[in-house]
């Protein structure tokens, strides 16, 4: 596996960056580029997935309190066959 270095922003109330060690887990395209799949230094992944524009499915993610500094991204079922089974 390939590991990555990577900057997220922490609380976004502070605007500091924070770095993060992201290690490559997997893909689904055949071109290496997108969807993908990585595992984090803090215990949690992070998907590299496809946007999601369509303004009903963005409002149901809003009704269900994603806050404004988040997102979502859709991904094929199959990404998840790289996640580890713990």
């Amino acid at each position: 596996m390939r590991d990555y270095v990577s900057k997220m922003l922490g609380d976004p109330t502070h605007l500091e960056e924070i770095a993060m060690r992201l290690t490559f887990l997997g893909t689904t395209s055949s071109k290496g580029q997108c969807p993908n799949l990585y595992e984090t230094d803090r215990d949690t992944y992070v998907v590299q997935g496809y946007e999601i524009t369509d303004p009903e499915a963005l409002a149901a993610l809003r009704e269900r309190g994603m806050p404004d500094h988040e997102t979502a991204v859709e991904i094929p079922k199959a990404l998840l066959g790289f996640a580890p089974r713990d």
